[in-house]
C-alpha cells in the first residue's frame, strides 16, 4: 500500500497549524502518534529530494529547473485546468478537512463547553447548527473558520478523543503527547472518568463506551 499521498496530507495539515489529534481524525488514523509518523515519513522524503537537488552539477540542476517550469506551463495550458482556474469561487466551504453531514457534532472555537449538531450550509457559506451549553440550546449560524470537529478545552478534548478512538490502549503520557496537553491535565481526566478509561494494567488504559457497557451489563443480568 502506497502511504505517500496520506503522508503528504498529514505533513501539509501539520504545517497549516492543526494538532496531531485533529489530523488523526481528518485522515482516519488511529491516533495522533500515527499521524505524526506519517508526516515524518513525508518530511524525510522532502529532505532526500533536497539532498539530491543539491548534489546535482550546475548544468544538470538548470536542466531540471527548466523541465519543471515547462511542465508547469503545459499544465496551465491544459483546457481542463484553465476551466478550473477561471471558474467562479464557490460559496461552499473550501476546507477539505471539513466535510459535514446533518447531525455531525461540532464545536465553536470560543465556546469549548458547548456542543452543537450541524444542520446545513447556508447560502453565504456559513454553517447552521443547533445546540449550545446545557439549557441554552438554539439555532445559530457560525463561520466555517470558527467551527471544529474537536473541542478546544482540556477535559472535553480528552473525552472527545476517547469517544472517537474506542477500544484503544493508551497511556497518559502517550495521550498527552497526542493531544499536545500537559500530562497532569490528562491524568486528572483519566482518573476522574474510569468508565471511559478502563485500567487494564499499570499505566495503561482502554477507552470504553460507558453506554454500551451498561447496556451489555443489563443484557447479561436479564
Amino acid at each position: 500500500m502506497d502511504t505517500r499521498p496520506n503522508d503528504q496530507r498529514a505533513w501539509e495539515a501539520r504545517q497549516s497549524g492543526k494538532t496531531w489529534a485533529q489530523i488523526a481524525l481528518d485522515l482516519h488514523y488511529a491516533n495522533g502518534s500515527v499521524a505524526r509518523r506519517a508526516a515524518m515519513r513525508h518530511e524525510a522524503r522532502l529532505d532526500e529530494r533536497v539532498r539530491e537537488a543539491v548534489a546535482l552539477p550546475p548544468e544538470a540542476a538548470k536542466r531540471a529547473m527548466a523541465e519543471a517550469l515547462n511542465q508547469v506551463a503545459e499544465t496551465l495550458a491544459d483546457p481542463a485546468i484553465a476551466a478550473v482556474l477561471e471558474a467562479p469561487i464557490s460559496t461552499e466551504p473550501s476546507d477539505g478537512a471539513l466535510r459535514l453531514e446533518r447531525g455531525d457534532v461540532v464545536y465553536h472555537r470560543t465556546m469549548p463547553k458547548a456542543k452543537f449538531e450541524f444542520v446545513k450550509w447556508n447560502a453565504d457559506g456559513s454553517a447552521q447548527v443547533w445546540g449550545g451549553e446545557r439549557g441554552y440550546a438554539s439555532y445559530r449560524d457560525f463561520r466555517v473558520g470558527d467551527i471544529t470537529r474537536w473541542p478546544t478545552a482540556g477535559d472535553e478534548l480528552v473525552l472527545a478523543w476517547a469517544e472517537a478512538n474506542l477500544h484503544v490502549l493508551t497511556s497518559v503520557d502517550d495521550l498527552a503527547e497526542t493531544l499536545e496537553m500537559p500530562v497532569a491535565a490528562v491524568r486528572k481526566v483519566v482518573a476522574a472518568r474510569p468508565e471511559v478509561f478502563r485500567r487494564v494494567k499499570r499505566g495503561w488504559y482502554e477507552t470504553r463506551d460507558p453506554r454500551a457497557d451498561r447496556a451489555a451489563d443489563k443484557q447479561g443480568a436479564a
